[in-house]
């Protein structure tokens, strides 16, 4: 139960990063760089470590956007 709780929490604080990105809200990114490193824990504790390659690539990806974003504003 506590794996559901935790990942259904986690998928849903990505998605909002998402939902915010959408709507060109510079918030977005930074709520999607924290949701990376708040999946690191929940990846070593569930023993799920290929998911750490995943934010290993996100995370640069996220900041650049975050950079990129705030140039054009």
């Amino acid at each position: 139960m506590l794996l559901l709780a935790g990942s259904t929490a986690l998928a849903l604080v990505t998605l909002t990063s998402m939902w915010l990105i959408s709507r060109k809200l510079a918030a977005g990114w930074l709520v999607a760089i924290a949701a990376q490193f708040a999946w690191v824990p929940y990846d070593i504790g569930t023993r799920q470590y290929g998911f750490l390659l995943i934010t290993a690539v996100s995370v640069p990806v996220y900041v650049r956007g975050w950079r990129n974003f705030r140039q054009r504003v």
